[in-house]
C-alpha cells in the first residue's frame, strides 16, 4: 500500500507514481534543464529522460509506504 502527497513540490531524488506509456510506475524523478529524469529504483535499468511538453502525468509523490499488515 502507498500514500500519495496530491499537493506537492518536488525536488531532485523524490519518489514519484507517474504515468508513461499508460503505465503506472514508480520513479525517482529529477528536473535537469529542459528535461525531466525518472530514474528506476533498481540501478540496474537506464533512466527515462523525457522533454518537459512529452507525454506524461505525476499523480503525487510518495509520502508513506505500507508493508506488511
Amino acid at each position: 500500500i502507498i500514500i500519495l502527497e496530491k499537493n506537492y513540490n518536488l525536488n531532485n531524488g523524490d519518489l514519484v507514481v507517474v504515468s508513461l506509456n499508460n503505465e503506472f510506475c514508480i520513479r525517482r524523478y529529477f528536473e535537469k534543464n529542459n528535461f525531466i529524469v525518472f530514474n528506476h529504483i533498481n540501478s540496474v535499468y537506464e533512466p527515462i529522460i523525457l522533454e518537459k511538453s512529452s507525454d506524461f502525468k505525476i499523480y503525487g509523490k510518495l509520502a508513506v509506504t505500507i508493508n506488511n499488515l
